[in-house]
């Protein structure tokens, strides 16, 4: 009785639907269209392939706008990339897909735009003009490491050898492709990284160096090896590369030159008002206010021991100068003396 009452209500879901469901929905929780198995070589490529999609507890009227959806997508992803010289593009579409992937041969577009503009193929991992790029050739690195040691992975000799014709970098700013030779010169990318460098500081627009994370942490990098470099150690740094960044005005030391920056500013200040006590909000310049009431904080701790914010030589300096490290001290002094 209960399977004749079961039967029934399955024939009238059936007939009372706009589309006729499959037989798998009464067997399984998925709904799955009749479309034949993925065959593509890139696994990954399932994700632009817009008819390889299951759906759970969606009804097939879904699937296929969603199916849709995807294929507009893509279709106007496309067509916002710039076209590339003939010659490049008649290379990229003689490429079989089976062999490479259509989504790899799709990227291999993307890198190859990136290279022509930039000169190279070290994509940023957080490439903002194209931030699926970076990520991409992030992963190409983590697959090809997988390859190496045999472990399950969707990059191929065929497609290590046509990154390596592009000069692709298999290391994370490193300089080897995967032969383990020198794809770029140390002295081609260390004037690359120089010419970065000097259009930011030509540009001066404001924007902080933290913004450009490899190029921030390249000019860390020449700072660590200045200071190898002035006590006679081995360092990557030449007298020629070293004149070089001076003609530019590079910044070897911005804490010392901030601090030389602020004295001079606080005695100006002096010799204004004759005093060093500047208030926190004084409006001509309030990064100065700011700065005199932190180092008060700083030598209050280092008097306590706790801090070494500050030292012993830009102590004197300020003492020099008749700066007062404690306003309340200093006010009680000059009550009294009255």
């Amino acid at each position: 009785m209960l399977r004749i009452l079961v039967i029934t209500i399955l024939f009238l879901i059936e007939h009372s639907y706009p589309f006729s469901l499959p037989p798998t929905l009464i067997h399984n929780s998925r709904i799955k269209q009749d479309v034949p198995r993925h065959t593509s070589a890139d696994p990954d490529s399932r994700v632009n392939d817009a008819d390889f999609v299951y759906h759970r507890y969606q009804p097939i009227h879904a699937i296929r706008y969603t199916s849709f959806h995807l294929k507009a997508t893509a279709n106007s992803n496309r067509q916002k990339s710039t076209q590339l010289p003939p010659k490049q593009e008649e290379y990229l579409a003689s490429l079989n897909n089976e062999v490479y992937g259509g989504a790899f041969i799709e990227r291999l577009r993307d890198l190859q735009e990136y290279k022509n503009t930039h000169g190279s193929c070290i994509v940023p991992k957080r490439y903002t003009k194209n931030p699926t790029l970076g990520n991409w050739v992030n992963k190409q690195r983590q697959m090809y490491k997988k390859f190496k040691i045999g472990e399950k992975s969707s990059m191929t000799q065929p497609r290590i050898d046509i990154l390596d014709n592009m000069g692709f970098l298999w290391v994370a700013g490193g300089l080897t492709g995967s032969d383990g030779q020198l794809v770029i010169g140390n002295a081609q990318l260390w004037m690359e990284r120089y010419s970065e460098i000097k259009s930011y500081i030509i540009r001066d627009d404001g924007t902080k160096l933290s913004s450009h994370k490899a190029l921030c942490a390249w000019v860390v990098g020449q700072r660590r090896e200045y200071l190898k470099y002035e006590m006679g150690e081995k360092t990557s740094l030449t007298e020629e590369r070293v004149k070089l960044l001076d003609s530019i005005g590079f910044d070897w030391s911005p804490y010392e030159t901030k601090w030389n920056l602020r004295v001079m500013e606080l005695a100006g200040y002096k010799e204004k008002f004759g005093d060093c006590l500047v208030p926190i909000n004084y409006e001509e310049n309030e990064p100065l206010g700011r700065w005199v009431s932190t180092q008060r904080k700083y030598f209050k701790a280092y008097m306590s021991g706790k801090s070494k914010h500050i030292s012993q030589a830009r102590i004197k300096q300020l003492d020099k100068l008749g700066f007062i490290w404690n306003c309340r001290d200093y006010n009680m002094d000059k009550w009294n003396s009255m």
